[in-house]
């Protein structure tokens, strides 16, 4: 059986360390999968994407919230990292000789933050890894839905950034390499989310060295559906064909 190799790099047009006071500010919920079918070296790029791509875009208007997924989503949820922008601006709020190493040295001192934090993310993970093991075998990703979709704040633009390979494998429905797409949206055809519609929501994957091409665009058409069926207008799923997270998904707009 061809086995599929799915891994990409993300590019996102980087965001201004200064932004209108009138733009909505981005609240970003990250849901990470640490639950046993994800490698280590899948989950470590998980945790420099966060980096690079998400948290090194923000802006002191944006709040973002790192969530895990395994097998107690719900039932025992997790914050990684809780981190309102505006609450620290003064991190960087340094000044130079001039505007240009003004901005320089705001870009320089809001990076050594970001890498701060996640680096006490990288911790926190790592010690949810040792004491969680008992719901590592399992992964409830519409718990950690159920979670995300919770963080809804009606004054910021909300996104949800799902960091997984979407195998949902819990009580209310466990895809398998057998099943299809039909049959695990008749399982969740009655789970309901407040506020979904609200939400811009991107799924990034990574590698997943053990799964078919076959298995793989399975569970990729069922949460495509999923979705759409819950009305949600901004959605991307990142895999094999695709380069990078849409641009247009962290921008403020």
């Amino acid at each position: 059986m061809k086995t599929i190799y799915i891994f990409f790099a993300i590019s996102i047009s980087a965001a201004l360390l200064t932004s209108c006071a009138s733009d909505n500010g981005k609240n970003t919920t990250v849901l990470v999968d640490i639950s046993q079918s994800i490698k280590s070296e899948v989950l470590d790029w998980y945790l420099q994407t966060i980096e690079s791509d998400i948290c090194a875009n923000l802006t002191q208007f944006d709040k973002v919230k790192v969530l895990l997924i395994d097998g107690a989503s719900q039932t025992a949820s997790k914050v990684l990292l809780d981190l309102d922008l505006f609450d620290h601006k003064n991190e960087w709020d340094v000044m130079g000789l001039n505007a240009n190493e003004t901005d320089k040295l705001k870009k320089a001192a809001f990076a050594k933050f970001i890498h701060s934090k996640m680096l006490e993310l990288k911790a926190a993970i790592v010690e949810a890894k040792i004491h969680r093991q008992e719901v590592g075998n399992t992964t409830d990703i519409f718990g950690a839905l159920e979670v995300a979709t919770n963080n809804y704040d009606g004054d910021f633009n909300n996104r949800i950034v799902i960091m997984s390979d979407m195998e949902q494998y819990a009580d209310k429905c466990k895809m398998n390499p057998q099943g299809n797409s039909s049959e695990w949206l008749s399982q969740t055809a009655d789970i309901k989310f407040n506020n979904i519609n609200k939400f811009s929501i991107a799924i990034v994957t990574g590698e997943q060295m053990g799964m078919t091409k076959a298995y793989y665009n399975e569970i990729r058409g069922y949460w495509t559906e999923f979705f759409n069926k819950k009305g949600v207008k901004n959605f991307s799923y990142q895999g094999a064909d695709a380069s990078q997270l849409r641009q247009s998904f962290l921008a403020n707009n």
